[in-house]
């Protein structure tokens, strides 16, 4: 331990770090909770700067403040703020929000050298994605994604009937990974390639594993890594083509094919010009006029699997011997070669690439020697001295070091300002992180206590954020409310409403003419199936079996097993333009809407012009309920919790 007091003066910025609460007086107290002025005036302003309406006058916008908190009050009586998921979820905000009043000034070639370091492996990676609102995103949309993406994460581990694979099919909202002949399938990927938080599961999730979720701006996502292996480089290649005559070419007809490559081959190890061979035999019109370049090909422009080993192990001018695809022969030449280029070639371009993402690597110790300037901390030289001495003779990875030091345990070890650290303090910091590069004794213990002083150090300097910065304050409150809001509406008006089915059938029934639709609708199923035979089954238990309701499982249990999908169906209430088959089928709207793995369909069902049951403008009922039930709510809450008002300084306000 080299360094053992370290002191310095902390100059802080007052426009950023004065103490604002001295200066924001109570507006008012509901349950006892102080809410400031500012509060108040940050949620009033945002609230008329995001509103497309006319803005709210304060008289107007103090109920629905009031409203607001009330519910934050009922949540945290109903104890929601202590549920496992909310913690979560709101230390992941708390983490992110950080990171602008925390980042360090560390040198980016720290970074940019640990990126180029990637540069040098490829991950063969499947990806599931659940997806964010492109705007307007509430703490409601990321909660639901996250508990939806933990849900499915807990199935691929715990080893359901469904596969990785099936469970992209079902849930992902990735198009692109969807549409991968393995579905979720990435293939090999590098450092750069992805978001920066996708690219860091990908290099530190083991093999054969599947990532924890991984939240970016636009959504959630599950890495599933296959498989790692040493870059390629890149290879600019040129080809002559020869495809078989047919589809279903017989043997006669592709070895004749065969035949011709290879004479065309041997021409060419004769000392032939590629180019002239390509632009006089290669069929591949789009590349034989040009001599059949094909340009450059590597991890972020991927060959065809079967062409990678031959490909990459020829030389810079070599040709390769005819390969054969399904459909015909390509005869290669490798017209250039590029491999990883030196790290000082590189550097100003990764710079330049990693300065427009939001990477932030720990540095542990420029961090450490950053944060001591606004952070000073004093390190207690006896007891380290002390838990050194008993390092020398028992080794910190046993148990008998624990044991040993066990007296010291309520002694002080570090202070930080007028936060103080206790010797069981650092034990439980050793139990969570118990992993080292180093093996001496006495070296381990001073790597830990500096990851201990670092990790106290960034702990003081997060508690002081919400006291030095009001924006962060008013920001991570409307985070933490927003999320218990959401939470104590679903359990207690959104859940409920849905679930009443007799308050819901007696709403609807009270007046159904209000709930009456201007055009047509049909109501029933579109059931797709995987060929004609298949649909023909389809037809005819649909003819058996006219009863709508009863149709669905008497489908799915004569046509589905668990391991074989034959029919996929959909039910529903469907206008013109909400469902493409209905559209074509019904209302006669051309389109080319398909379900892969399923080209066959058929409808049954029937136009209605209004609704028949509550069921058909479900949606629309239990809006309204929710609507009766929050008024309720509201008012119960009203009398629940004392609302105390600071008149003079509301009308400081206005």
């Amino acid at each position: 331990m080299n360094t053992v007091k370290c002191f310095a003066t902390l100059l802080l910025s007052l426009s950023c770090c004065i103490t604002y609460g001295q200066s924001d007086p109570i507006l008012m107290k509901i349950n006892g909770e102080k809410i400031t002025k500012s509060d108040f005036e940050y949620a009033y302003k945002k609230a008329n700067n995001t509103t497309s309406s006319e803005s709210q006058s304060i008289d107007q916008f103090l109920r629905s403040f009031i409203d607001l908190k009330l519910k934050v009050e009922e949540a945290k009586s109903l104890q929601l703020d202590q549920d496992e998921i909310f913690k979560t979820e709101y230390s992941r905000y708390l983490e992110q929000s950080q990171s602008p009043y925390i980042t360090d000034s560390i040198s980016p070639e720290i970074v940019a050298r640990k990126i180029y370091d990637r540069l040098g492996q490829n991950i063969q990676i499947s990806q599931l994605f659940i997806a964010l609102p492109t705007e307007d995103v509430f703490p409601k949309d990321t909660l639901e994604a996250y508990k939806k993406i933990v849900s499915i994460r807990e199935s691929a581990i715990k080893g359901n009937d469904e596969k990785f694979e099936e469970l992209v099919v079902k849930f992902s909202e990735d198009s692109v990974s969807r549409k991968s002949s393995i579905p979720g399938y990435l293939g090999w990927k590098t450092a750069l390639m992805l978001d920066p938080k996708v690219e860091e599961a990908m290099y530190t999730t083991e093999l054969d594993s599947i990532s924890q979720p991984v939240r970016t701006n636009k959504g959630y996502y599950l890495i599933k890594v296959f498989n790692r292996r040493q870059d390629l480089g890149q290879i600019n290649l040129s080809h002559i083509f020869f495809p078989y005559p047919y589809e279903d070419s017989d043997t006669a007809q592709k070895d004749s094919v065969r035949s011709q490559a290879q004479k065309i081959y041997e021409e060419l190890l004769s000392g032939a010009n590629f180019a002239q061979t390509a632009a006089q035999y290669s069929l591949d019109q789009q590349t034989a006029s040009r001599g059949g370049a094909l340009g450059w090909f590597g991890i972020s422009n991927p060959l065809p699997p079967v062409f990678e080993e031959p490909l990459f192990s020829l030389r810079e001018g070599e040709i390769s011997q005819p390969l054969e695809m399904d459909y015909g022969f390509h005869i290669f030449k490798i017209v250039n070669k590029s491999y990883q280029l030196p790290w000082e070639n590189l550097k100003e371009q990764i710079i330049k690439a990693i300065s427009q993402d939001d990477r932030n690597e720990l540095i542990k110790k420029l961090k450490r020697e950053k944060l001591v300037k606004e952070f000073p901390y004093n390190l207690n030289t006896s007891v380290y001295n002390q838990l050194e001495a008993i390092a020398s003779t028992y080794h910190i990875a046993d148990s008998s070091y624990f044991e040993k030091i066990t007296p010291l345990d309520d002694l002080p070890l570090l202070s930080i300002g007028n936060k103080e650290y206790k010797v069981m303090d650092f034990v439980d910091f050793l139990a969570e992180n118990p992993n080292t590069n180093f093996t001496l004794s006495t070296d381990i213990l001073s790597h830990k206590v500096n990851d201990f002083i670092l990790r106290k150090q960034q702990e003081v300097q997060k508690a002081s954020l919400d006291e030095r910065y009001p924006e962060f304050h008013h920001l991570t409150t409307e985070y933490y409310d927003g999320i218990l809001l959401f939470d104590v509406m679903n359990q207690e008006i959104w859940t409920k409403a849905q679930n009443d089915t007799k308050a819901l059938q007696d709403l609807f029934a009270e007046n159904p003419s209000k709930y009456q639709w201007e055009s047509l609708k049909y109501k029933g199923y579109v059931i797709h199936a995987k060929d004609k035979n298949t649909l023909k089954k389809v037809k005819e238990l649909i003819k058996k079996y006219p009863d709508q309701d009863a149709l669905g499982p008497i489908l799915t249990q004569q046509l589905n097993s668990d391991s074989i999908k034959n029919i996929y169906i959909e039910k529903g209430l469907w206008g013109k333009g909400e469902n493409g088959f209905i559209d074509r089928k019904i209302f006669k709207i051309k389109n080319n809407r398909e379900i892969i793995g399923y080209p066959q369909f058929v409808v049954s069902g029937k136009l209605i012009n209004s609704p028949e049951t509550f069921e058909d403008v479900k949606g629309q009922v239990i809006s309204e309920y929710q609507t009766i039930l929050e008024k309720e709510w509201i008012e119960s809450l009203r009398k629940k919790y004392k609302v105390e008002i600071n008149d003079d300084v509301l009308n400081s306000l206005k």
